[in-house]
């Protein structure tokens, strides 16, 4: 299963319609490893109001990153890495959202969503502890012994405001969920700002509102997923959304070769490997991007037809699956109602 790391991926198109042009107001930051950028369309914006926005946005960032951040070891998620067994850890409102939202993503896709998969993560090299650095691939015993800690069954709920974990080696990573959680957050501040057109990106996942300033859709690039595209300059599909979230997740990036063999950082919550499929890309629109995000792991697990299968039953969801062939050639998956946000 995909633990994402900080990059982007998405280069954001600026082309626009031709009706009613308002102001826009645009600025960029850092949060949770990687990079935030927040678009702003409105009929007024004084220096006075872009400085609110600008506070506001951070203040938001500021409390997500203070409870989901692996890399702060007096975050909310590190405390309860650390925790011992049974001990019970409260949960403030925002990391409580994210864990029930992936728990349920774990129950959808029978497992393939799973935020316990840390120690395995860990163990190819991925995580904050780069083992891979000399590539040491672990045994099939290791293996075994990280999944005796992984799923959703290796830790519990205590009236719905504390965690608790079932033992001491249980750890957590909410990389695959918090940025697009914190992309919601920051939604919600512009939204109680009673901005109506806004466009919001952490680390590559989005969520646009209403429409750019000249009143057409919001076009986002999904990226071409060639080995080391990591310019964004290299673009397979443009879509245009608004009121909706964009998150892809992707094997092109974060990887490394062992002996001529190909390791994905994306691992496999069942068998405790990284994934060996060809599916090189998924992209999902949800109308929340913490939710978008989620499934993009989820399916990027799971493969092609698993994966669309997961999709066509889940309401206001879609994806957009590419495949890398044998040949070096791709092949595009959509799901049903995908076409609706295909550029015109």
């Amino acid at each position: 299963m995909r633990l994402k790391i900080s990059f982007l991926l998405f280069f954001i198109y600026v082309f626009y319609g031709c009706s009613h042009r308002q102001n826009k107001f645009e600025f960029y930051g850092r949060t949770m490893g990687t990079t935030y950028k927040c678009v702003v369309v409105h009929n007024k914006i004084d220096e006075k109001f872009k400085q609110t926005i600008i506070d506001s946005v951070e203040a938001t960032l500021k409390v997500i990153n203070s409870q989901m951040s692996t890399y702060d070891s007096n975050s909310v998620i590190s405390r309860i890495n650390y925790a011992k067994a049974n001990q019970a850890i409260f949960l403030p409102k925002e990391i409580r959202e994210a864990i029930y939202l992936s728990r349920k993503v774990s129950m959808m896709s029978d497992g393939a969503f799973d935020i316990t998969v840390m120690p395995l993560v860990n163990a190819w090299g991925f995580g904050p502890k780069k083992k891979n650095e000399n590539k040491n691939i672990p045994t099939q015993e290791e293996i075994k012994e990280y999944l005796k800690y992984v799923g959703t069954d290796k830790y519990f709920l205590i009236d719905s405001f504390y965690i608790a974990k079932l033992y001491d080696e249980v750890n957590f990573d909410l990389a695959a969920v918090a940025k697009g959680y914190g992309v919601d957050a920051v939604a919600k501040t512009l939204d109680n700002l009673d901005i109506q057109s806004y466009l919001v990106e952490i680390g590559g996942e989005i969520y646009a509102k209403g429409y750019n300033e000249k009143g057409g859709k919001w076009k986002i690039g999904v990226d071409k997923p060639e080995l080391n595209n990591f310019e964004s300059d290299k673009i397979q599909k443009v879509i245009q959304i608004s009121n909706c979230a964009v998150a892809t997740s992707g094997n092109y990036r974060n990887y490394y070769f062992y002996q001529d063999k190909f390791y994905s950082h994306t691992i496999d919550p069942k068998t405790g490997k990284p994934v060996e499929h060809n599916l090189a890309s998924v992209t999902i629109i949800a109308p929340t991007c913490a939710y978008a995000d989620a499934l993009a792991t989820a399916v990027l697990v799971l493969g092609v037809e698993k994966g669309l299968k997961l999709v066509e039953n889940i309401p206001d969801v879609e994806c957009y699956l590419i495949e890398k062939l044998a040949d070096g050639k791709y092949k595009e998956y959509c799901s049903s109602g995908f076409s609706q946000y295909e550029k015109k």
